[in-house]
């Protein structure tokens, strides 16, 4: 191998750990419509089955920038407790990132609309990198014989969740079998999240939500700051900061009383703005009826 190829596989290889390492998990805009994602706590929020699908191009413009899709369902059934199944796919250049897990979460009731949930999630997660489709300038491929084998490995979290009036905080982790080291293709780093929000009922038309969300990897965090206002239960907009990384835009709207779809735009503002200025996403969800009509919501909507 020539020196010249040295330094440009050297010079991948480096692009593609600093560029995984500064990802968390996953990244999503609408982290309150993606709450199960993050909180296997969060399944029964109320007794509807909510559904919510979601989609997102990060870098856009960018050839293989990022491109994320997510799909959860949860519902409460009775004498059981919060049930719930989570997916999503996260490709990364050229990494691809799946996932799929069950959660299950139990709720400790208290007087004065006071509640605490407690969530366990077991799953799976799917690794693999496309080695073959990096080249060099000659258009020689960097690995002949194909991807990189895919590593499969099983995957369980744990979160809380504490509820009084329209106060809600949430705590979680993901990955617990896995090691607090920094990023490598073998091990994804335990996370930590932690949301907290509270709805402001201004009056029968108008609720102003703000929140704050906080994740980790152990090496690397990210902040988002939110404010959403909902108008007679029907038309939504928000405003978001990603600290030092994006300023975000939300709207939405109820399309019929069991459907909504939102959409979100981040100006970005950090380094990778000259990547990409602009990240798009959407997410259309669902509310059908539940298990058991005579339970009452367990704290704040699922959906608007």
């Amino acid at each position: 191998m020539t020196m010249k190829k040295t330094i440009i596989i050297s010079a991948i290889l480096i692009f593609v750990i600093q560029e995984l390492s500064a990802q968390t998990d996953f990244q999503f805009s609408n982290y309150m419509y993606n709450q199960l994602a993050i909180n296997p706590a969060y399944a029964g929020a109320s007794k509807d089955v909510n559904i919510a699908l979601l989609g997102r191009s990060q870098w856009t413009g960018l050839d293989n920038g990022t491109q994320s899709f997510g799909l959860n369902a949860h519902t409460i059934i009775p004498s059981i407790g919060g049930i719930g199944i989570t997916m999503y796919r996260n490709k990364i250049g050229y990494e691809l990132n799946t996932a799929a897990k069950l959660s299950y979460a139990h709720t400790f009731k208290f007087k004065d609309s006071l509640s605490l949930s407690f969530g366990l999630s077991a799953g799976i997660t799917s690794r693999s990198i496309e080695l073959d489709q990096l080249i060099f300038a000659s258009n020689e491929p960097l690995l002949q014989n194909g991807s990189l084998e895919t590593k499969i490995k099983p995957d369980f979290g744990f979160g809380a969740r504490f509820l009084w009036k329209n106060l809600d905080i949430q705590l979680a982790s993901a990955h617990l079998s896995n090691k607090l080291d920094p990023y490598d293709y073998n091990n994804i780093p335990r996370h930590f999240y932690g949301i907290a929000s509270y709805n402001y009922h201004l009056n029968k038309k108008l609720t102003i939500t703000p929140s704050v969300f906080f994740k980790s990897n152990g090496t690397f965090s990210q902040v988002d700051a939110n404010v959403q206002i909902i108008y007679q239960d029907r038309f939504l907009g928000g405003l978001g900061y990603r600290i030092d990384q994006a300023v975000i835009a939300t709207l939405g709207i109820k399309i019929t009383d069991n459907i909504s779809f939102v959409y979100s735009y981040d100006f970005i503002t950090g380094p990778t703005n000259v990547l990409s200025p602009s990240n798009h996403e959407i997410v259309l969800i669902g509310r059908l009826n539940g298990f058991y009509k005579g339970i009452k919501n367990n704290g704040s909507k699922a959906s608007f």
